[in-house]
């Protein structure tokens, strides 16, 4: 997928995309840190395809609050998360990719 982000911008609850095809995207904070795709969050394949995964992740109010973020390279983000979570890089392709529930 050759999309990137062209204007990404943080409210108290929720984030703005704004996507280089110009779609524009409005995302709650608590669908994007429920879709994290860390090893602990989302868990870790082997080589054989097993996924194993850490405790179940416990979640408080400042789970859903973002303090900071920043580019990864050309295809991706990551968030600093107020509870100190930050391990994982949502590429571009599963950020266009999420939906609200």
């Amino acid at each position: 997928m050759n999309i990137y982000i062209k204007t990404l911008s943080l409210f108290v609850s929720e984030l703005a995309i704004e996507w280089s095809n110009g779609e524009k995207k409005l995302l709650q904070l608590e669908t994007i840190r429920r879709a994290c795709p860390c090893a602990v969050c989302s868990g870790e394949k082997d080589a054989i395809g097993n996924v194993y995964m850490g405790k179940p992740v416990k979640y408080s109010n400042s789970s859903f609050e973002i303090i900071n973020y920043e580019l990864v390279g050309r295809y991706g983000v990551r968030f600093f998360w107020k509870d100190n979570h930050h391990d994982g890089i949502y590429t571009f392709s599963l950020l266009f990719s999420l939906k609200n529930d």
